[in-house]
């Protein structure tokens, strides 16, 4: 969490168990032919996928969003459940 000059949080968020806590490089979500529908597609499956464990969401979310095997941009999903 980021804090201003003070050490005071900037912003701050409650999890609950359970969450999900989902990171990822622009890789995963952009395309050149387009704006940010990448960014929609991520948030429809991970809507939909909600039950799935952290590793069988990362394989879905790959594959859901066509870069399973592979890109030419960077392409790093961390997901964790809290």
């Amino acid at each position: 969490m980021a804090s201003d000059a003070g050490g005071r949080p900037q912003a701050g968020l409650l999890y609950k168990p359970g969450d999900t806590f989902v990171l990822y490089t622009d890789g995963l979500i952009e395309r050149r032919s387009e704006d940010d529908a990448g960014l929609g597609r991520l948030v429809d499956v991970l809507g939909e996928c909600t039950r799935l464990r952290p590793g069988q969401l990362a394989d879905t979310v790959l594959a859901h969003l066509g870069v399973s095997s592979g890109s030419q941009d960077d392409i790093a999903p961390v997901i964790r459940r809290l």
